[in-house]
């Protein structure tokens, strides 16, 4: 356990085990430490070292990729995370497609500001991912390795989530490959070569308007979400949002959104 650290100009990362901390059989856990100018990636996971987290931490300023996750039953949760990708080629979180070898990886992410590409399996609650802006990297994707086994059961998710403000040049800009959503707000992601983002699954979201939804969309919209930016630039619906209460209560998996706010309203809707 460590607790009130200042990793800084760590650079001795190899085989991507993580210049700053890397994570094995044993578990670590993490509690408000800031990361700063920290070699790529800073943080890496291999074989096991299930139940690591990382808890009030802040990443920035640190050269490329930030999380990545390697081979074999390895299963980090982040929560409260400040999570800042200063490389155009990097990634905020990476987990590494598994493949029919070796057991799956998986990330649980709570509470957390993403600035940055995430990719690979995990479980995305009350997360705001903004500021991507890369060539050919979305946002939010499964996998952006082709050769490597996806398996819809061990699929990208985001619950609760608001993807915003991303900007590719060549590919989709907000998400692709195996993501499902689900009470989930996509605005104002734009693809400069116009390629459409694809969802497998959106249940009660919010989706710009050239989102193609391959499964189902029950309760989805493409209304203009009126959002207001608090003092701490999380955006929240305005009163007159269409997505005020427009949420399912079966995907809330928490009392409160990113800013603190109650999650349900008066109308047993979900805001």
């Amino acid at each position: 356990k460590t607790y009130d650290c200042d990793f800084t100009d760590c650079y001795d990362a190899a085989s991507n085990s993580g210049s700053a901390i890397h994570c094995g059989s044993s578990l670590v856990r993490i509690v408000d430490c800031t990361f700063v100018g920290n070699g790529s990636p800073v943080v890496g996971a291999q074989n096991g070292g299930s139940g690591t987290e990382f808890k009030n931490c802040m990443f920035d300023g640190n050269d490329g990729t930030v999380f990545r996750l390697d081979h074999n039953n390895v299963h980090m949760t982040i929560s409260n995370c400040v999570i800042r990708c200063m490389s155009a080629t990097g990634y905020a979180i990476y987990v590494q497609p598994w493949s029919s070898g070796n057991s799956p990886q998986y990330v649980t992410v709570l509470n957390s500001r993403i600035i940055g590409p995430v990719a690979g399996c995990g479980d995305y609650y009350n997360c705001l991912i903004s500021g991507c802006n890369t060539k050919d990297t979305p946002a939010v994707s499964c996998s952006e390795k082709a050769a490597w086994h996806t398996d819809p059961a061990h699929p990208l998710s985001l619950y609760n989530c608001t993807v915003r403000g991303n900007e590719t040049e060549t590919s989709a800009a907000a998400a692709s490959d195996w993501v499902y959503a689900y009470n989930t707000l996509f605005v104002n992601n734009t693809s400069k070569a116009q390629v459409a983002d694809r969802l497998k699954e959106a249940l009660s979201c919010r989706l710009d308007d050239s989102t193609v939804v391959e499964g189902d969309a029950t309760g989805t919209i493409h209304a203009d979400p009126l959002l207001m930016d608090d003092a701490n630039g999380l955006p929240h619906p305005s009163e007159s949002s269409p997505c005020r209460a427009g949420g399912d209560l079966q995907y809330v998996a928490t009392e409160t959104d990113l800013a603190g706010n109650p999650r349900t309203s008066a109308k047993d809707g979900v805001t």
